[in-house]
Protein backbone atom coordinates (compact mmCIF):
# COMPACT_ATOMS: atom_id res chain seq x y z
CA UNK A 1 0.00 0.00 0.00
CA UNK A 2 1.25 3.44 -1.10
CA UNK A 3 0.41 6.64 1.26
CA UNK A 4 1.06 9.36 -0.16
CA UNK A 5 1.43 11.94 2.95
CA UNK A 6 -0.87 15.16 1.91
CA UNK A 7 0.89 17.67 3.90
CA UNK A 8 4.26 16.98 2.29
CA UNK A 9 5.03 19.08 -0.79
CA UNK A 10 5.71 17.63 -4.16
CA UNK A 11 9.30 17.99 -4.98
CA UNK A 12 8.33 16.53 -8.65
CA UNK A 13 5.17 16.71 -9.93
CA UNK A 14 4.84 13.59 -12.22
CA UNK A 15 5.26 10.06 -11.09
CA UNK A 16 9.29 8.37 -12.20
CA UNK A 17 9.83 4.86 -12.59
CA UNK A 18 12.66 2.93 -10.28
CA UNK A 19 13.04 -0.46 -10.99
CA UNK A 20 9.78 -1.48 -11.59
CA UNK A 21 8.03 0.72 -8.91
CA UNK A 22 6.57 3.95 -9.01
CA UNK A 23 7.00 6.66 -6.54
CA UNK A 24 6.61 10.28 -5.89
CA UNK A 25 9.60 12.78 -4.64
CA UNK A 26 8.68 14.29 -1.23
CA UNK A 27 10.13 17.13 0.57
CA UNK A 28 9.11 18.41 3.97
CA UNK A 29 9.38 17.29 7.22
CA UNK A 30 7.76 13.62 8.09
CA UNK A 31 6.85 15.25 11.74
CA UNK A 32 3.98 16.43 9.44
CA UNK A 33 2.54 12.93 9.13
CA UNK A 34 -0.84 12.18 10.12
CA UNK A 35 -0.38 9.42 13.56
CA UNK A 36 -3.20 7.35 11.26
CA UNK A 37 -0.49 5.74 9.08
CA UNK A 38 0.26 2.08 9.23
CA UNK A 39 2.11 1.08 5.87
CA UNK A 40 4.59 3.80 4.76
CA UNK A 41 6.44 3.59 1.66
CA UNK A 42 9.16 6.64 1.27
CA UNK A 43 11.35 4.85 -0.49
CA UNK A 44 13.95 7.20 -2.53
CA UNK A 45 12.87 10.98 -1.02
CA UNK A 46 16.29 11.62 -0.51
CA UNK A 47 14.89 15.35 0.62
CA UNK A 48 12.99 14.39 3.34
CA UNK A 49 14.02 15.86 6.99
CA UNK A 50 13.65 14.25 10.45
CA UNK A 51 13.70 12.70 13.16
CA UNK A 52 12.11 9.17 13.12
CA UNK A 53 11.09 9.56 16.73
CA UNK A 54 7.82 10.69 15.18
CA UNK A 55 6.76 7.21 14.49
CA UNK A 56 7.09 6.14 18.28
CA UNK A 57 2.53 6.52 18.92
CA UNK A 58 2.09 5.33 14.90
CA UNK A 59 0.73 1.80 14.70
CA UNK A 60 2.79 1.37 12.12
CA UNK A 61 3.25 -2.49 10.27
CA UNK A 62 5.60 -1.69 7.64
CA UNK A 63 8.26 0.92 6.95
CA UNK A 64 10.08 1.77 3.88
CA UNK A 65 12.27 4.79 4.52
CA UNK A 66 15.31 3.60 1.98
CA UNK A 67 17.54 6.49 1.05
CA UNK A 68 16.14 8.92 2.68
CA UNK A 69 19.45 10.20 3.61
CA UNK A 70 18.34 13.19 6.24
CA UNK A 71 16.39 11.62 8.49
CA UNK A 72 17.79 10.92 11.94
CA UNK A 73 17.40 9.73 15.63
CA UNK A 74 16.77 7.31 17.95
CA UNK A 75 14.82 4.54 16.90
CA UNK A 76 11.48 3.93 19.03
CA UNK A 77 11.17 0.72 20.30
CA UNK A 78 7.94 0.05 17.81
CA UNK A 79 10.77 0.58 14.91
CA UNK A 80 13.63 -1.55 16.05
CA UNK A 81 11.01 -4.37 16.17
CA UNK A 82 9.46 -3.53 13.05
CA UNK A 83 13.53 -3.63 11.66
CA UNK A 84 14.07 -6.71 13.60
CA UNK A 85 11.25 -8.31 12.11
CA UNK A 86 11.91 -7.91 8.19
CA UNK A 87 9.35 -5.14 8.21
CA UNK A 88 11.14 -1.74 7.97
CA UNK A 89 14.06 -0.74 5.98
CA UNK A 90 16.35 2.00 7.05
CA UNK A 91 18.95 1.57 4.02
CA UNK A 92 20.88 4.64 3.69
CA UNK A 93 18.75 7.04 5.92
CA UNK A 94 20.97 9.47 7.76
CA UNK A 95 22.41 8.21 11.19
CA UNK A 96 20.08 5.77 12.83
CA UNK A 97 20.72 5.76 16.76
CA UNK A 98 19.25 2.14 18.27
CA UNK A 99 16.96 2.62 21.14
CA UNK A 100 18.70 2.17 25.05
CA UNK A 101 17.63 -1.06 27.14
CA UNK A 102 16.00 1.68 29.28
CA UNK A 103 13.44 2.54 26.31
CA UNK A 104 12.92 -1.10 25.28
CA UNK A 105 12.35 -1.84 29.19
CA UNK A 106 9.39 0.89 28.90
CA UNK A 107 7.98 -0.17 25.60
CA UNK A 108 4.20 -1.33 25.34
CA UNK A 109 3.60 -4.88 26.68
CA UNK A 110 2.88 -5.71 23.15
CA UNK A 111 5.76 -4.70 21.74
CA UNK A 112 8.32 -6.57 24.35
CA UNK A 113 6.67 -9.83 23.51
CA UNK A 114 6.87 -9.15 19.76
CA UNK A 115 10.82 -8.44 20.59
CA UNK A 116 10.69 -11.65 22.28
CA UNK A 117 9.47 -13.68 19.94
CA UNK A 118 11.94 -12.81 17.44
CA UNK A 119 14.34 -15.70 16.92
CA UNK A 120 16.71 -14.60 14.20
CA UNK A 121 17.39 -11.28 12.56
CA UNK A 122 19.71 -9.87 9.53
CA UNK A 123 20.68 -6.29 9.76
CA UNK A 124 23.71 -6.93 7.12
CA UNK A 125 22.23 -3.69 5.35
CA UNK A 126 22.11 -1.44 7.89
CA UNK A 127 25.61 0.59 7.43
CA UNK A 128 23.87 3.50 9.04
CA UNK A 129 23.48 1.89 12.43
CA UNK A 130 25.39 3.84 15.37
Amino acid sequence: EYHKPQSLVLSEARRQHRGGEYFMKFTGNIKDLPQSITNLNLWFCQKLEGNIEVFKDMQIKELNLYYCYNLIGVMPPNIFVLLLEGKAHLKNCGTITMPSADAMAQASPAIIDRFQAIKKVDLSRMSNLA
